[in-house]
């Protein structure tokens, strides 16, 4: 396990400029962004620079991947907290909706961190006890170096100098689904049950091996095939017909070393090759996007890679893929 320091990550994403943008135009990264303020790509690099050392470098913690819904969701920012460019200076607009996800509806617009601790203390008072638990002495940093990636110069080059943070201190990786998607998992998986018992006469799964780590897994896992089936937008746009920034991800995660672990209610990536996630670079996950045809946005080869990472079939996902190839 080797963290690199951020001069170096800075200068191999500095060097990455051309193949960032050729593989990424809609970002305009050698144009200055999308956004309203012109941004150099020597601050891309240097916002990459900066994400990379914000993750947190102890192996206690975890990393959350899911959609930007789960950025505003308050019980995970106040369990978890954001990682941000700058712990000391956020940015008030992040702060701003940090505050509005605990309940300040009416949250100002030049905010500080001092703001939203008082903010949670405010909280956390009028809660009891009991409610709060230990976490009263454990209350993690709200901004700074968190597990969910926020960032207003988020582009394709800091998420995944992001991943690669994770991969080097070989965190663990957890999905983290956004309120609706909850409400969904719970159904899915009293179907998926259900489904399942009805291959043992009625009986989640036989008597010898029903209670076990096995027998729960192969639920869990057969629940989460069904949950994305159902849920294609998680990994795929399905109105701008693109790969989402999650299916980047499980091909970084898939490429350098990790594996999936199905849990009950969750879906996590442990590291099982660490010197493969070691030897990642930025260099190497772009080449890694490129040999998957990434760029082409070739969707029935990246569904069947995702389905072999996830579910070890790489058919386990091919009716997304199908229904491109019919489109065209």
């Amino acid at each position: 396990m080797r963290r690199r320091t951020q001069p170096m990550v800075f200068k191999e994403a500095h060097g990455l400029g051309d193949k960032y943008n050729e593989d990424n135009q809609w970002a305009k990264l050698l144009e200055g962004g999308r956004g309203s303020t012109y941004v150099t790509f020597e601050q891309f690099a240097l916002a990459a620079a900066l994400a990379y050392t914000r993750v947190p470098n102890s192996k206690e913690h975890i990393l959350l991947l899911g959609d930007t819904k789960i950025r505003s969701d308050a019980e995970l920012i106040l369990n978890f907290g954001i990682s941000g460019d700058d712990g000391d200076n956020p940015d008030p607009a992040t702060c701003q909706t940090i505050m509005m996800a605990m309940g300040k509806d009416d949250a100002a617009a030049n905010l500080t961190i001092k703001d939203l601790e008082n903010y949670r203390n405010t909280i956390n008072k009028g809660q009891s006890a009991d409610v709060r638990g230990e976490r009263n002495k454990n209350d993690v940093p709200l901004y700074g170096k968190g597990s969910l990636l926020s960032n207003p110069l988020w582009s394709p080059i800091l998420n995944d100098a992001f991943i690669l943070s994770g991969l080097h201190t070989n965190l663990l990786f957890v999905v983290a689904l956004n309120v609706d998607e909850q409400a969904d998992w719970n159904a899915e998986k009293q179907e998926t049950v259900k489904n399942i018992a009805k291959l043992f006469g009625g009986q989640v799964a036989r008597p010898a091996d029903a209670a076990s780590e096995e027998g729960q897994a192969r639920i869990a896992r057969e629940t989460w095939k069904n949950f994305i089936l159902a849920h294609e937008q998680m990994i795929w746009d399905t109105k701008a017909n693109i790969p989402r920034v999650f299916m980047r991800e499980l091909l970084g995660l898939k490429a350098f070393g990790y594996k999936p672990k199905f849990h009950a209610h969750q879906l996590s990536f442990v590291c099982a090759d660490a010197a493969k996630a070691d030897e990642a670079t930025l260099g190497s996950y772009v080449s890694m996007l490129r040999d998957a045809k990434f760029r082409e946005k070739e969707k029935g080869l990246l569904m069947k890679a995702i389905g072999e990472f996830l579910f070890d079939d790489p058919q386990a996902l091919a009716r997304f893929g199908a229904a491109a190839g019919a489109k065209k």
